[in-house]
């Protein structure tokens, strides 16, 4: 359901690759979605925060294994937890980012 989902709101055929190969390319996307379900099953007063979407729409980027997501949201490391991808996504400290030269060391750190 989740990949037709995906499909219909992006006009594009659901059929064109397996299942299961479109929610391992995107898993952490998929755990991250999941987990907001789980959530929300869990508890009938949940109201999903504002930013959930922008947040979930960002994580079909690490489908492309050279990426990295740089993030200040503590929130995606407490959803996602088993996918592969999560070992790209980097929580900082707000200060990580605070000079052009921190920045830079921060990337080179990363993509090294």
């Amino acid at each position: 359901m989740w990949v037709y989902g995906i499909a219909k709101r992006t006009k594009s055929d659901p059929t064109s690759r397996p299942v299961a190969d479109i929610v391992t390319s995107l898993s952490a996307y998929h755990e991250y979605e999941e987990q907001r379900l789980l959530t929300a099953v869990k508890n009938p007063e949940y109201k999903p925060d504002e930013n959930d979407l922008f947040d979930s729409e960002q994580l079909p980027y690490l489908g492309d294994e050279k990426l990295h997501f740089v993030t200040c949201d503590g929130g995606y490391a407490a959803r996602i937890k088993k996918s592969p991808q999560a070992v790209r996504i980097h929580k900082v400290a707000l200060e990580e980012l605070a000079t052009v030269q921190q920045v830079e060391l921060l990337l080179q750190k990363l993509t090294a």
